[in-house]
């Protein structure tokens, strides 16, 4: 084979690869950056002869001024060379020096390179690495951060602790936890049933009203239910109970409801006239109230009379369900016994109650605190939690000793007075107490000198001496035994802020269980009981939760393709997301012109509640009347009148009126047989054919236990499917299954009228014991009803 044909060699081949025109290009490129300009360049072309004739000595600082030209020119050769060839800090390092995190942390970087490397990094608007977590930690940032977080919403001194378990929402200008981060309620529910959980309630606000106490029972009884017992009543007078309503604006009952209200009176001190009220409102409403009682105050011209004052940040609260929340309180608080002669004389030294003390260790063996007195107040005064950290709560033992039963019959019987005073009314005490806590670090060196490691510490006259209240939850008048006693019957523990911390930790660490808003929620549904303000509609509480949660409801509902997500309009459901009750009663929706002023705007009739078991009783007796709505008009507007006119002396009934047509009335609504319904389902009147209709299509379910008495079949076949939408008398707030039921259960509201009417007809009963009133409830996304029993909730 010729030379020619001869296949050249691969080192051959590559050397010519190598010589291409980019890459020649490229060395020509760097070539021409890398040459040194010379002065015998630029004076090429001239005469040479002063050059070939120089001298043969030469002159330092001469010579150096001749040559500064070249000695210049190579610097620039280099700089364009650096520039030319594109090598940045990073990669001027070794292969096994180079990180991939460099060209973002310039700390990674050898120090000679830093600075460069900053250079590049501002050039190319390359983004810093963020600090690291260690240094986000710090105090200092820590703090920062924290305080920026809370700009626009509130955090509990316990949101550390919960953000780390919980699942949590921003809502009533606070960040509260929901629920915990498990995926089933049950585990809440059986520790609510069988031990205790806790809820952090101090997003309740507070106010404190001083005075007389005659001008402040003037002032919140015309504010509040008048056919509720009295604020001066002599059982919450003394400050020994907790007292309960509902506060509405000044003079306006039965309409203007504005939220549920607690409060209980500090205990007289000696001969002092000036009387204190603390009241807790949900903070959905604070702002609210607030607003109501200091128009109240101006109305009645008590400015001088009555202090009002929003301790929003003083106080903090915690909620106590279950059986062995009594066991829980009597583990974790250490309570003070007498103070030596040394702590007596200490500056804002604290104040024993001996007879709370008394009456809290004769509650040692108390089974569950729904056998005290509804709404008792202990006042206590515990060490500080920390100092005995952690306790755990013995096992229940069924052993009782004689002597402590004894002791226990004794003081249920006759519960003693005194026993509700307590150092935290004081301000002066709770600020003191508060800038003086001694630091987590300073008790840690107290435990380190111990011999014993583990061992409790004692508590020392400098230690804190925390003032507290114990509050029974406890209803007067309700006894239902469908429904759990726990529920409604949990302990208030009522703090100083600024312990809130020390004493959750203790909480937690003797075994409670924790709850959100979830749970707290839930546990009103189990005790058939409404909750503020998912079950209060005509309140603007209500109104701002319902426009939120039909928000969600939408966003979820656009999310899911037309296939995949019921028809409303075939179900026949105008509003699917949301309780309508003002089309329920025909009131207008229009929102008024705010360009008009006060006066010239119309009159616009508001939704009302009808609530008080008095005020029920009346609906549910039988009317004589052959006009029976008008017989009741006329009852309840009497009693309303005379129950103003004794708690207002203000109070003028000329132009006093009430529209039975724009009230509701809150229900109760149990499934038969079984079944659940959730919020927003839709409440319908039965007559006689639908219920046999959908009694027939229960007895025919193959899950069916219950045995109903039914119609034929032709009877059964001539209704509709569908109710009409005249047959609707209220809508479901609340629902879901009941745990303690053990069936579906759920609370919402009725048009007063209808559910009167209903009432007054009584329904023929189809087999289910206990009640004669028989509803059909259907959910938004079905066209299937469900028989229901309908029961006023009290």
């Amino acid at each position: 084979m010729s030379s020619s044909n001869t296949p050249k060699s691969r080192k051959h081949g590559k050397e010519e690869r190598d010589q291409g025109p980019s890459k020649k290009l490229k060395k020509d490129y760097i070539a021409i950056n890398r040459s040194i300009e010379t002065q015998l360049d630029q004076l090429a072309g001239t005469s040479t002869t002063g050059i070939r004739n120089a001298p043969r000595t030469v002159k330092i600082v001469e010579f150096a001024e001749a040559r500064a030209f070249e000695i210049n020119a190579m610097n620039e050769a280099l700089e364009r060379s650096r520039q030319a060839k594109n090598i940045k800090a990073s990669q001027s390092l070794p292969s096994h020096l180079r990180r991939r995190a460099a060209s973002h942390n310039v700390k990674r970087l050898p120090v000679r390179l830093r600075e460069k490397a900053r250079e590049e990094m501002e050039q190319n608007n390359t983004k810093p690495k963020p600090a690291s977590r260690r240094k986000k930690r710090y105090p200092g940032t820590l703090t920062e951060e924290y305080t920026r977080r809370q700009a626009t919403k509130r955090w509990l001194e316990t949101h550390i602790w919960h953000t780390k378990r919980m699942k949590m929402i921003e809502i009533w200008g606070y960040r509260l936890a929901e629920h915990p981060s498990e995926k089933s309620i049950k585990a809440s529910y059986r520790a609510s049933s069988h031990l205790s959980i806790i809820h952090d309630a101090s997003y309740f606000g507070w106010i404190k009203l001083t005075g007389e106490a005659t001008a402040l029972i003037f002032l919140l009884n015309s504010v509040t239910d008048p056919t509720s017992p009295s604020v001066g009543s002599e059982r919450y007078l003394n400050g020994q109970r907790h007292y309960s309503n509902y506060l509405y604006a000044y003079a306006k009952y039965p309409t203007d409801l504005v939220a549920p209200i607690d409060l209980i009176w500090q205990p007289k001190l000696d001969d002092d006239v000036t009387r204190k009220i603390l009241i807790w409102i949900h903070p959905s409403a604070f702002e609210e109230a607030l607003q109501i009682l200091n128009d109240a105050i101006e109305h009645l011209g008590l400015k001088k009379a009555i202090t009002l004052e929003n301790l929003q940040n003083e106080f903090l609260m915690f909620e106590l369900t279950g059986p062995r929340s009594t066991a829980l309180l009597q583990t974790v608080l250490n309570v003070c016994e007498e103070l030596t002669q040394s702590e007596k004389h200490q500056f804002n030294a604290p104040r024993i109650n001996l007879e709370s003390n008394k009456a809290w260790k004769a509650l040692r063996d108390l089974r569950t605190s729904a056998s005290l007195p509804p709404g008792v107040v202990l006042g206590l005064t515990i060490h500080d939690p920390r100092l005995s950290f952690p306790n755990k709560v013995p096992p229940r033992s069924n052993a009782i000793s004689d002597v402590s039963h004894q002791e226990l019959i004794q003081i249920l019987a006759n519960w003693p007075n005194e026993v509700a005073l307590s150092d935290i009314w004081d301000d002066g005490k709770r600020k003191c107490l508060k800038e003086n806590k001694i630091s987590d670090g300073d008790l840690n060196k107290r435990r380190s000198a111990n011999l014993i490691p583990g061992q409790k510490l004692e508590p020392l006259p400098e230690d804190a001496k925390i003032p507290i209240l114990l509050i029974q939850r406890g209803i007067i008048g309700l006894q239902n035994r469908q429904f759990p006693s726990e529920y409604p019957n949990g302990w208030n523990i009522v703090i100083p802020s600024g312990w809130g911390m020390s004493l959750w930790k203790s909480f937690i660490f003797a075994g409670a269980w924790v709850g959100g808003l979830r749970e707290r929620h839930n546990h009103h549904f189990e005790a058939g009981l409404s909750c503020f303000p998912y079950d209060f509609p005509g309140t603007k509480a209500f109104h701002i939760h319902a426009l939120s949660e039909k928000a969600k409801a939408e966003d979820s509902y656009r999310k899911h393709p037309p296939a995949k997500r019921p028809n409303y309009t075939k179900l026949q459901v105008p509003f699917p997301f949301e309780t309508p009750f003002e089309n329920l009663l025909g009131l207008s929706t229009a929102v008024p012109d705010e360009a008009l002023q006060e006066s010239e705007k119309p009159a616009v009739e508001q939704t009302w509640i009808l609530q008080g078991d008095k005020n029920l009783e009346l609906l549910r007796n039988p009317m004589t009347d052959s006009n029976q709505l008008h017989e009741l008009h006329q009852k309840l507007t009497t009693h309303f009148i005379e129950k103003m006119i004794l708690r207002v002396k203000t109070f003028n009934d000329d132009g006093f009126m009430i529209n039975l047509s724009k009230a509701l009335v809150r229900v109760r609504i149990t499934l038969r047989p079984r079944g659940v319904v959730s919020s927003n389902a839709i409440i319908y009147k039965a007559d006689k054919k639908s219920l046999n209709f959908w009694a027939n299509k229960q007895l025919n379910s193959k899950k069916s236990q219950y045995n109903y008495s039914v119609g034929s079949e032709d009877e059964s076949a001539e209704v509709n499917r569908i109710p009409p939408a005249s047959d609707i008398i209220g809508y479901i707030t609340t629902g879901q299954y009941s745990f303690h039921q053990g069936h579906g259960f759920a609370i919402g509201c009725c048009s007063l009228t209808m559910v009167h009417n209903l009432l007054q007809s009584h329904t023929v009963d189809r087999g289910a014991k206990g009640s004669n009133n028989f509803v059909l409830v259907r959910k938004t996304t079905s066209s299937c009803c469900k028989l229901a029993t309908l029961d006023l909730l009290t």
